[in-house]
């Protein structure tokens, strides 16, 4: 429901922002600053996972990101589209929590059947919004699809409401200090200079 209201407007946005007197550059900046939001809540999402209940991190990552099409609907310009931008993005926060959560739930021998599901549902989400938006956006506006959206975003929310709750026997807090060691990450360090310079 969340990546199929994400498709709604996701490769309309450029279209829309333009329409709000974006310019080429500012529409990059736009784009810039999304994967930038993305690549810190994925990191705030892995130290928050790993601390406290995966259930709870992932509900509080929902909740922050569903009106985020209703800041895009309401923004007068271009510039305005950066809090939308920002609250869905740094969503990705939840992404950690929510993979560990169906982990814990999944039978060993059936881990990668069924992460491979997940991945096919997801791109079974964005097959037909994009279109469909499309085609709404044409026949009424393009604020029609973050109406559209916001209510996928919604009813995605009230869904994970329903996740099964954390067992009784929780695992063992990780101490702040070993979960900020992000730079842990040993030989890694060469390729994400190489892939982050690119």
């Amino acid at each position: 429901l969340w990546l199929f209201g994400f498709g709604l407007y996701y490769e309309l946005f450029p279209i829309y922002a333009r329409g709000l007197g974006a310019s080429a550059v500012q529409l990059g900046v736009l784009f810039s600053v999304r994967q930038l939001s993305m690549m810190a809540g994925s990191i705030i999402g892995g130290v928050l996972s790993d601390r406290y209940s995966r259930r709870t991190v992932m509900i509080l990552s929902w909740v922050i990101g569903f009106p985020a099409p209703l800041l895009f609907l309401a923004a007068p310009s271009w510039a305005w589209l950066l809090p939308g931008i920002l609250l869905h993005d740094l969503t990705f926060f939840g992404l950690p929590a929510f993979n560990a959560y169906v982990a814990e739930r999944t039978e060993p021998a059936r881990i990668a059947s069924t992460f491979a599901v997940l991945t096919a549902s997801s791109s079974l989400g964005l097959v037909l919004s994009p279109a469909l938006g499309g085609l709404i956006a044409e026949r009424w506006s393009i604020r029609t699809t973050f109406v559209l959206a916001f209510l996928c975003y919604a009813a995605s929310t009230a869904l994970v409401f329903q996740s099964e709750p954390e067992r009784a026997t929780a695992r063992a807090r990780l101490p702040w200090r070993q979960a900020l060691r992000l730079w842990n990450v040993g030989g890694l360090w060469p390729l994400f200079i190489m892939l982050g310079a690119m």
